[in-house]
């Protein structure tokens, strides 16, 4: 009997112990996780503090930036206004030379027509000039009459045509007339062919200027003398059989060429009469 109380005392007292070590082991867990809990909460406070500190740095460090990119901008604003109204007066500048320019251009196209019409005035002029030395050229002797003519109608043709500027044509003109009246002034002897038919082959020209000019035939005995032209601008010669007057011309000839003495001579001159000039 004491045995058994014995036993259920200890039974009752290890129970009693177990549930006290039970509440023991209890409260320490518990103060365990409560000490954990708290340097967790330590650890996420210092992790917090940590983002703080570095959002706030972050912040100050944009703040700085965007204060500096501000007065950059700022600057920046103030230069563009600056080469903006800088620009505005260029462009003004600008504007007013262009129109100085385009009233400059209008003054010289202006200028440029006159001066295109002042030309044209000038070539026709020249045209004309040609026309009427063309009719001079042909009254003169047939021995020289065909270069002239010929050189005046080539410039008459070039004009026409505006094949040469003006400048060029009217150096030819002067170039041309000077010539003929430098052919105008001489007394001059050659051999050509006959002027007329009744002459034979080659003949022994005499022309003195412009004004005269004579022919002599050697084997027939006759000689011709040039006379004017007709109204188709041909070269009228006058025919002659005399002894009297081939042997004055003959003579002229020699003279001229220094086969004879120099002496004073009469020579037939005139010009052709309407009869002749029909002929």
């Amino acid at each position: 009997m004491l045995f058994r109380v014995l036993i259920s005392l200890f039974l009752s007292l290890n129970a009693v112990l177990f549930c006290n070590g039970s509440r023991c082991f209890a409260a320490e867990d518990r103060s365990s996780t409560i000490d954990q809990e708290m340097k967790r909460i330590k650890k996420e406070q210092a992790q917090i503090r940590a983002e703080r500190q570095r959002v706030s740095e972050d912040a100050g460090k944009d703040l700085k930036e965007f204060s500096e990119y501000r007065d950059r901008t700022a600057a920046r604003k103030k230069s563009l206004i600056s080469e903006t109204d800088s620009l505005k007066r260029v462009a003004v500048s600008y504007a007013i030379k262009r129109d100085s320019l385009e009233a400059l251009i209008g003054g010289i196209r202006l200028k440029k027509r006159e001066i295109d019409l002042s030309q044209e005035r000038f070539r026709v002029r020249m045209v004309a000039a040609c026309n009427r030395l063309i009719t001079t050229a042909q009254q003169t002797p047939p021995s020289i009459s065909p270069q002239f003519t010929g050189a005046f109608t080539f410039l008459l043709n070039d004009c026409s045509s505006k094949g040469v500027d003006n400048l060029e044509g009217l150096r030819r003109l002067v170039q041309i007339v000077q010539n003929m009246e430098d052919a105008s002034s001489l007394v001059q002897t050659s051999q050509g062919a006959t002027p007329v038919p009744e002459l034979r082959g080659n003949v022994n020209l005499l022309r003195i200027g412009s004004v005269y000019e004579a022919a002599a035939d050697d084997k027939s005995g006759a000689c011709a003398v040039w006379r004017g032209i007709d109204s188709a601008y041909q070269p009228v010669w006058k025919l002659y059989t005399d002894r009297a007057t081939v042997t004055a011309i003959r003579e002229a000839i020699n003279i001229r060429e220094g086969k004879t003495l120099p002496a004073f001579t009469t020579l037939p001159f005139g010009k052709a009469s309407r009869k002749e000039m029909k002929q």
